[in-house]
């Protein structure tokens, strides 16, 4: 009998203390290099947003909505930008990605906004695609079009794209860039 209740003593005191350890947090310290690529300041009027492979600064006005890894911007409803993980790819490569019903107005190489993976080695690029999305015809809605902006890190090492589009009717191009480079890749992702 005594042997059953210092053992159930035991797991009392180590639970108690397990469960102090985990709300204090000392489980849940992230690697150096994320914890360095996560400290980056948040714009004014900004708030930060995750993934499992990314985090990023989108203004606060935004609802960030989890659709399975990626996440989708809203604003009072409507729908104003999305990440968007791909495949790898480079300038001859994205034509295997481009979506469907899409016409490509411009793709170009974005070299004044910082890497996302500060103190990170990785072969990072940043491309900017500009395309009109339309309805695909067997549809029976009524006619839509609209323009889209992605912005994609492409990461050579990972074989990854990590993006963000955006409505171009709703979002102006100074929020997209701080959106862009408020993005910081997850070590090890």
């Amino acid at each position: 009998m005594r042997k059953k209740l210092w053992g159930t003593a035991a797991a009392v005191v180590l639970l108690a203390g397990l469960t102090v350890w985990h709300f204090t947090g000392a489980g849940d310290k992230p690697d150096t290099a994320y914890a360095q690529a996560s400290a980056a300041p948040l714009p004014e009027g900004f708030k930060q947003a995750e993934t499992s492979l990314l985090t990023l600064a989108v203004p606060a006005a935004w609802s960030a909505e989890a659709n399975g890894k990626e996440l989708i911007f809203t604003v009072n409803g409507e729908k104003v930008g999305e990440t968007e993980t791909l495949d790898w790819f480079d300038a001859q490569g994205w034509v295997h990605h481009r979506p469907n019903h899409t016409e490509q107005r411009s793709f170009t190489e974005v070299t004044d906004i910082p890497s996302p993976a500060p103190g990170q080695s990785r072969d990072l690029r940043l491309y900017k695609i500009g395309l009109v999305l339309t309805k695909p015809a067997a549809q029976l809605d009524p006619d839509w079009r609209y323009d889209d902006s992605r912005w994609y890190w492409t990461d050579s090492t990972a074989k990854l794209a990590y993006g963000v589009y955006f409505n171009e009717a709703a979002v102006n191009e100074e929020t997209m860039r701080k959106v862009v480079s408020g993005i910081r890749l997850k070590a090890g992702k």
